[in-house]
């Protein structure tokens, strides 16, 4: 039982460190993250209030 228990939130674990680096990789690919900044700087260039 303690096994199974054990190899399920490895599992798990297993699971969403995939899921970050994935995340990650498609970001970067996409350039997502340099986009967001570009954008956020272009709205203060503006003078637009940003929601962060």
């Amino acid at each position: 039982m303690n096994n199974e228990i054990g190899v399920v939130l490895i599992a798990v674990l297993a699971v969403i460190v995939v899921f970050l680096l994935i995340r990650e990789i498609v970001c970067w690919y996409w350039k997502i993250n340099r986009i967001v900044l570009l954008l956020e700087s272009i709205e203060q260039k503006l003078g637009g209030k940003t929601s962060s």
